[in-house]
């Protein structure tokens, strides 16, 4: 063929370039560098600032919490050692009285015995009311059988008391009343503890 050569371009399809790269402006890069680090300074200055003041209330809250419980066990001891205090108060009331009446006789035949014992010539009388006349008769004659100590019922003594008469001399023996004076000397101590006197 050697007909002409046609060559056709298209128009139609232009090829893109890409704009030309500007290489940055070297001012706003630090300025934005500045800004940007500045931004973190600020925040990681307040989030630390809040951290801070939220430590410091919490340190004082943990030191107030200490020192309560640094007060109430300091007080502790007291106040268990006052609360027990009555609670044996209460109970010696209620249970020596009872006591002393169910060992009335055998304590009374123990003293007149002995008294029996530094005279055995001595003629005792004892008198004593009603109700522990027999036992402590009974409690006497374990004791010293030998002994010249004779029991009688005197109405006009009550509960836990005795009296001994022998020529030349006598003696009480009133465990109701030594009941009572140790149950008051116990209730004035323990008042005296729980008032912080001690």
């Amino acid at each position: 063929m050697s007909g002409p050569l046609v060559l056709l371009e298209r128009f139609d399809r232009l090829p893109v370039r890409a704009a030309p790269r500007l290489p940055p402006a070297k001012a706003e890069d630090d300025a934005a560098d500045r800004a940007r680090e500045e931004g973190y300074a600020e925040g990681y200055a307040a989030g630390r600032a809040a951290a801070e003041a939220k430590g410091a209330e919490d340190t004082r809250l943990l030191a107030a919490v200490a020192a309560a419980l640094e007060a109430q066990a300091a007080a502790a001891p007291d106040k268990i050692a006052a609360e027990a205090s009555a609670a044996l108060v209460a109970f010696l009331t209620h249970v020596l009285p009872k006591l002393s009446e169910a060992g009335f006789a055998i304590e009374a035949a123990a003293a007149f015995t002995k008294i029996a014992e530094t005279a055995p010539d001595l003629a005792i009388e004892i008198s004593t009311a009603p109700d522990h006349a027999k036992r402590l008769e009974e409690w006497i004659a374990r004791f010293r059988p030998d002994a010249k100590l004779t029991v009688r019922a005197d109405n006009s003594l009550q509960g836990a008391e005795a009296n001994a008469a022998w020529v030349g001399g006598g003696a009480d023996f009133n465990w109701a009343a030594a009941v009572e004076e140790c149950l008051s000397a116990l209730n004035k101590a323990v008042k005296t503890f729980s008032n912080g006197d001690n």
